[in-house]
């Protein structure tokens, strides 16, 4: 997990804004799928620090085995423990983001070059536009570092998170195989069907 300084991007949601610090300048952004009033209350998106580890893995666990238990190959199952899913966050190139409803880490979203690689939301969470707001953070944060073209990866047969990537404005590019994460010293490999989506970030 890679880890920035939280002067580069520091985000707060309150109302129907995000005030973003970027570079020292205040800026507010409006973006589609706003939170629900509970989550609107106070919510904070800002860089993953250190002891947000174990948070990030329980999350992230959960999400995992509730979109992708049913559509990858059983035998990969046994590498999809908490511990496995550490091991995974500690190796990870991209960089974290997290979302915070007071004291509660709500969902996560992690990005490296032009793709958003990682994103996840807490059960209770769900539904409630905090996914909206953490791909559009994501997107603008992607736009600032000069991304004119964004993508993702989806696993195909993830209805839920097709049909909200394409609400979102992402296109289908192509779907081909592709090789699931692995622990170090594990040569096997566990292919599924994956989808490539893409969006144009231009203003």
């Amino acid at each position: 997990m890679v880890l920035k300084a939280a002067s580069r991007r520091l985000c707060a949601m309150s109302g129907y804004v995000f005030r973003v610090v970027i570079h020292g300048a205040l800026r507010k952004l409006h973006f589609p799928g706003y939170p629900s009033e509970r989550q609107r209350s106070h919510m904070d998106i800002q860089p993953a620090a250190p002891e947000d580890e174990e948070a990030i893995v329980h999350l992230w666990h959960q999400g995992w085995h509730d979109a992708h238990a049913e559509l990858v190959p059983p035998e990969a199952l046994v590498y999809r423990t908490k511990s496995h899913f550490r091991i995974w966050l500690r190796e990870a190139p991209d960089t974290f983001y997290v979302a915070r409803s007071g004291d509660n880490l709500i969902g996560f979203v992690s990005l490296m070059g032009i793709e958003v690689v990682k994103l996840y939301v807490g059960v209770g969470a769900r539904g409630t536009g905090v996914a909206s707001a953490l791909l559009g953070f994501a997107e603008h944060a992607l736009r600032q570092d000069g991304v004119s073209q964004a993508e993702l990866f989806c696993t195909a047969g993830n209805i839920r998170a097709e049909r909200f990537y394409i609400r979102q404005g992402w296109c289908l590019i192509d779907t081909f195989d592709d090789a699931l994460w692995a622990p170090p010293g594990i040569s096997q490999k566990f292919v599924v069907s994956t989808h490539r989506y893409r969006k144009s970030l231009a203003n």
